[in-house]
């Protein structure tokens, strides 16, 4: 119970960590989205100074971080500097997107990472092209596996669009990407894992009793190698999350990923607050699931704690 305890102030002092950061990193800049913006538009400077005096931009730094942290505990992320909308509203509408891909995105990584890092680690002829396609996944950008996807399936085969899209089809390509991606550090993992698991005294053991292989691996090598590709998967799900930028950018889909960038960009400052602070707490209580995934299939870490 101690241990549970201890993690869970962990995360909340993660996140108090993230969100100041994200305070004092966006204070740093010079300008502000008010200023920028407005005076693009031609308002004058009684218009500036009266905006930033609405959203509190005019009081001493200190003074806002101290604001900032009362409504992050009620859960208010304030109102964006651009149009006003308030920031829950606006990352509501660009999170069901993100998700919807980061969780397909992670299936297929799942299946795809399983599957290959079980092949590599396995003798055979087969283990070398597991390798090779782990490899790929590794080392190649995802910005230019993504431009040869759009460039093959939407523009010479055109099988399938290359942006936007809430239909299967559309949804295909930028889901691929990011799953082949992912897929390849969970496979690198269990590929990892693996080898070290049949080269175990229980796994010999069993290999002289003479039991089939494929039961070899089903009964005793996959039971203890994938466990800790548990922590893999939710650690690689929270950089889905917060990580779509590219991917979203790239196949002009909304979502979290693309309001943080323009947000980011424009220095609307609550909008990337409330961004951060979001992902973090994801992020942070995902990793927390996992931890108790882990002591569930595992009965020897809970054991210990």
């Amino acid at each position: 119970m101690a241990r549970w305890l201890e993690r869970f102030l962990a995360a909340v002092a993660t996140i108090w960590l993230v969100a100041t950061l994200s305070f004092w990193a966006l204070r740093v800049l010079p300008g502000d989205a008010i200023q920028t913006q407005l005076m693009q538009s031609g308002a004058s400077e009684a218009l500036i100074a009266a905006r930033r005096e609405q959203q509190g931009l005019n009081q001493p730094i200190f003074a806002q971080y101290t604001q900032f942290l009362r409504n992050l505990l009620r859960g208010d992320f304030g109102y964006s500097l651009l149009d006003g909308q308030a920031v829950t509203e606006m990352i509501a509408q660009r999170l069901a997107p993100t998700a919807a891909l980061a969780t397909g995105a992670i299936l297929l990584a799942v299946v795809l990472g399983i599957t290959l890092g079980v092949v590599s680690a396995w003798p055979g002829w087969l283990a070398t092209w597991a390798r090779l396609i782990i490899g790929l996944a590794l080392s190649i950008p995802i910005y230019w596996t993504g431009t040869l996807a759009i460039l093959i399936f939407a523009v010479w085969l055109g099988w399938l669009p290359s942006a936007g899209g809430d239909n299967l089809a559309g949804w295909l390509l930028p889901v691929a990407v990011l799953g082949f991606h992912t897929g390849g550090s969970i496979a690198r993992v269990v590929e990892t894992q693996i080898r070290e698991t049949l080269a175990a005294d229980f796994v010999r053991t069993a290999h002289a009793k003479g039991l089939p292989k494929i039961l070899v691996l089903r009964r005793h090598v996959l039971r203890v190698g994938l466990l800790p590709t548990i922590t893999v998967i939710a650690l690689q799900f929270g950089f889905l999350l917060g990580g779509t930028v590219i991917t979203e950018s790239l196949f002009v889909r909304p979502g979290l990923g693309r309001l943080l960038l323009d947000s980011a960009l424009q220095q609307d400052y609550p909008v990337v607050q409330g961004i951060t602070v979001l992902l973090a707490a994801i992020y942070t209580l995902v990793n927390l699931i996992a931890d108790l995934l882990y002591a569930v299939f595992d009965p020897r870490v809970a054991v210990v704690e």
